[in-house]
């Protein structure tokens, strides 16, 4: 029986927006004093290689994401700094995309089963994010786990071990936990402690799941 459902962020219950992602790129064009085109790869470059550096259990916090940026494109401390402002900025002014009726279905769900997030970060701070989307402002969340807060990141099973160690729930057992999210590899891992897994490609797919009751 399951007792605790945990959810992956990104893709998962949420989409990035596009017009977040065009005001970044033309942010980092402007300070780094390259093209809009230079911009996008230098930071699709850098993204690769910090989600490849999770999938080998190598955690950093949010500071060293845009040092990491900052060295590829060849900026100093400050610019990098005020680049790292500028598109926490923008991401506030251009938030990612929750479905309101996605929200309805975990209101109706955290009725039935304790809930958290398990999210890996890079670039913007899970606080931030938590903030933004409104997380921090739904109370069925138990707690959040964001890898730039814990310095773990998934698939890393201690990231996802962290579930039993801070569920309120008496008792709870491995194979009581179910884990949501879209992405075999940092997600699906959690089936190597025992946790149940259900793969989602999308956040409409996880809303047409959850009508249909094929989550849980």
């Amino acid at each position: 029986m399951i007792k605790h459902i945990s959810f992956d962020v990104w893709n998962t219950l949420i989409t990035a927006n596009p017009l977040y992602a065009a005001g970044r790129n033309g942010a980092i064009a402007k300070i780094a004093g390259i093209t809009f085109e230079q911009a996008k790869e230098a930071y699709a470059t850098v993204k690769k290689q910090l989600d490849a550096n999770a999938e080998q259990c190598v955690c950093g916090d949010v500071s060293q994401a845009w040092n990491q940026l900052a060295i590829h494109l060849g900026i100093d401390d400050g610019k990098c700094m005020e680049l790292q402002t500028v598109c926490e900025d923008l991401f506030r002014a251009f938030p990612p995309k929750l479905n309101i009726d996605l929200v309805d279905q975990l209101m109706y769900l955290s009725c039935k089963y304790e809930m958290s997030i398990k999210s890996n970060t890079n670039f913007i701070s899970g606080k931030i994010l938590s903030e933004v989307v409104g997380f921090d402002r739904m109370p069925w969340w138990s707690f959040m786990h964001f890898s730039d807060k814990q310095m773990l990141c998934k698939p890393d099973i201690l990231f996802f071990a962290k579930t039993l160690l801070e569920s309120n729930l008496d008792e709870l057992s491995n194979f009581e936990i179910l884990h949501v999210g879209d992405s075999e590899i940092f997600d699906g891992k959690c089936v190597d402690l025992g946790f149940k897994f259900c793969h989602v490609k999308n956040p409409q797919d996880l809303l047409d799941k959850l009508e249909k009751g094929e989550v849980v």
